[in-house]
């Protein structure tokens, strides 16, 4: 009972095992390229920025517990032939939360900061993946399942299944409207692509970043479904990273109103 009070108390406890897990699956038994030791390698860069940037900017000993998030789901949901852009990554993605402020809050999300911009800057180098683990349904079951608790588990639920519900509606509504050649096993595939549930249930549910209340948060995952769906349309690669970025530098002026204390306890 202890240890899930203090799973409850501070979700990353759940989340960083979880993505570790996901990352060695990725490379242990799939077809992720990048060897385990970048992994190790990305972690080690990611924390010393976090220990270096926390000392010198606000004088403390940052916890390792961010750069455990970030390092899996970087090495995890992109691919590189060269692996210093996975450290490059992890290393922007900190300086992100130590230098991209406002009221003292970081503004992106850091993990999808780094991606975004090494997917911007070197466009022919780094990339996000959507195949990791494709192939095997059971997985996808266990990506469901496991990203589902640990979204209930951040109280940021809300945000994940409106994430996914738009995406799914617009997704079909496309193939029906404009893209008359997508059939009912492509549309299935799509739903249930792991790398979109880790994305969905690990990223976009940020607790740091996302809004705080339950209608902003529904209305949040809406927007960010939708749009990625739109992106993609109009052949913007990576439309998933794309639009969280995008979607948070937007929020900006809206954060303070969007997290007034309105609904306790929000899921």
């Amino acid at each position: 009972m202890k240890l899930f009070s203090q799973f409850r108390n501070d979700p990353r406890l759940l989340q960083a095992p979880l993505l570790w897990t996901y990352a060695f699956a990725a490379r242990e038994w799939f077809n992720h390229e990048r060897p385990h030791y970048v992994l190790l390698v990305t972690f080690i860069a990611t924390y010393a920025t976090e220990l270096l940037v926390g000392w010198f900017r606000y004088k403390k000993i940052t916890k390792p517990l961010p750069a455990l998030i970030i390092c899996p789901s970087i090495t995890t949901l992109c691919y590189s032939p060269e692996y210093s852009f996975y450290v490059c990554a992890g290393i922007l993605a900190s300086l992100s939360k130590g230098f991209l402020l406002e009221k003292g809050r970081h503004v992106f999300n850091p993990s999808n900061f780094g991606i975004c911009a090494l997917i911007l800057l070197f466009p022919n180098w780094f990339t996000g993946i959507t195949d990791t683990f494709s192939g095997l349904k059971l997985v996808s079951g266990w990506f469901l399942i496991s990203g589902l608790f640990n979204a209930w588990n951040s109280k940021t639920l809300s945000i994940s299944v409106s994430y996914l519900v738009a995406m799914y509606l617009c997704f079909a509504a496309r193939g029906f409207f404009f893209d008359w050649n997508i059939d009912p096993s492509t549309f299935v595939a799509f739903c249930i692509n792991p790398v979109i549930l880790i994305y969905a249930f690990h990223m976009i549910n940020d607790p740091a970043t996302a809004p705080k209340n339950l209608t902003p948060r529904i209305i949040y995952g809406t927007i960010l479904g939708c749009s990625v769906v739109t992106l993609g349309y109009y052949g913007i690669t990576n439309s998933h990273f794309i639009s969280l970025f995008v979607l948070s530098g937007l929020l900006v002026p809206f954060k303070d109103y969007l997290n007034k204390k309105t609904v306790p306890n929000p899921i």
